[in-house]
């Protein structure tokens, strides 16, 4: 066994104190409500038992000990409540001033860099505001379809609702997973529109895969460990990386054919690529040696100008 050290040692016994602290409390107040109630249950019937009268006042003493005790519990559950309460408002105030005093900062910060005079500036920042315009619209419309689709899956399947949720969660993904495809070769010649379309779309699919994964791998784990199958809820959250990243590359798989079929139909599929690549390299380079022709001659020209200015001017003098 491994030696535990006397820090750690203190403080496994403070976090041991700390987890008792609340069964300890809860086993004081049942303690006391029991003594109440046995109490009562002996006063009601202390004149049939015919107790002497000292046995009766020692119970009339533990009785009013219990009832104390119990109020004073009570009453210390109040002021941690009312002083939770305080503390919860006092939080919430410290966020909002926060949240106010950093969105005036924000926008004035976005004001100074979108007019600022260099243009890489401006460039980025314009392309960050898009970008959190594209994040809260992909959450508005993630959030909508969610609502939608939950409310007309648990209408029509009812108990079959995991099951059918599943499968319109693959058809959902899927459609938008191949509209970025679908909209890169529709809208191949407008870029901004291009990019607007692709960039929501990436996010819609990214939100709709953390929603409905998390969701259902966390309502399973719950379920398995509730049934005590420990090592099934651990294995799913083992095995998750390893479904992504197979879905992941299926996904990839079937764009990549798409591009192949629809985008590139002059080079013959996927089979022409690798040629319409050469011819393109061969164009390339013929057109280089072209260009290099040219600008030989434009120097040699130039130096021949230059040279029979130069003895021009000597034979001047």
């Amino acid at each position: 066994m491994t030696r535990i050290m006397p820090w750690r040692r203190a403080s496994l016994l403070w976090v041991l104190l700390a987890l008792s602290a609340p069964v300890v409390a809860s086993a004081r107040r049942m303690a006391s409500a029991a003594s109440i109630l046995a109490a009562e249950a002996v006063d009601l019937h202390s004149g049939d038992a015919g107790l002497p009268q000292k046995t009766t006042g020692q119970i009339h003493g533990r009785v009013s000990g219990a009832l104390g005790s119990y109020r004073r519990e009570e009453q210390r559950g109040d002021d941690i409540e009312t002083s939770l309460q305080e503390h919860a408002e006092e939080t919430v105030g410290f966020l909002v001033a926060f949240m106010l005093i950093g969105a005036i900062l924000f926008n004035t910060t976005v004001l100074y860099l979108v007019n600022s005079t260099d243009p890489q500036v401006r460039s980025y920042s314009y392309k960050m505001l898009s970008t959190g315009v594209v994040v809260f619209c992909a959450l508005f419309v993630q959030d909508i379809q969610e609502k939608v689709l939950h409310r007309i899956i648990h209408g029509i399947a009812g108990e079959h609702a995991l099951a059918c949720s599943l499968g319109i969660f693959l058809a959902v993904f899927s459609a938008w997973f191949l509209l970025i495809s679908l909209a890169s070769w529709r809208l191949r010649s407008r870029p901004q529109d291009r990019h607007c379309v692709l960039s929501l779309s990436a996010h819609i699919c990214a939100f709709l895969a953390l929603d409905f994964l998390g969701a259902r791998q966390e309502s399973a784990a719950l379920r398995w460990t509730q049934a005590g199958r420990r090592g099934s809820a651990l294995g799913l959250y083992l095995s998750s990386p390893v479904l992504a990243w197979l879905g992941l590359r299926l996904c990839v798989l079937v764009a990549r054919r798409f591009r192949l079929w629809h985008l590139e139909p002059d080079s013959g599929g996927a089979g022409g690529a690798p040629e319409a690549l050469d011819g393109g390299r061969e164009r390339g380079g013929s057109c280089a040696a072209q260009v290099g022709g040219v600008q030989g001659e434009r120097t040699g020209r130039e130096a021949r100008e230059a040279h029979e200015g130069h003895e021009g001017h000597e034979g001047h003098e």
